[in-house]
């Protein structure tokens, strides 16, 4: 944990529009508050999917988890 973050999961690849099926699949199967996606175009769905169907709240995060993660964007 750092910064107050803590990840507890994460479900990749996400291998186009096809796969978004076997995403939600898997997001199915976990407990979670908040889930930010960063699936490209695919993403648009799975958080549409996310917010609907599960009533959790899911933010299409972009390419921000790649600016983190590289020291571009410091929390």
């Amino acid at each position: 944990m750092a910064k107050g973050i803590h990840i507890v999961d994460a479900i990749f690849p996400v291998q186009g529009i096809h796969d978004v099926h076997r995403v939600m699949n898997e997001i199915y199967a976990r407990d979670f508050d908040l889930a930010l996606v960063s699936a490209g175009i695919p993403a648009v769905v799975i958080v549409q999917r996310i917010a609907t169907e599960l009533g959790k709240v899911a933010i299409d995060f972009g390419h921000l988890s790649d600016k983190i993660s590289n020291g571009e964007a410091p929390l």
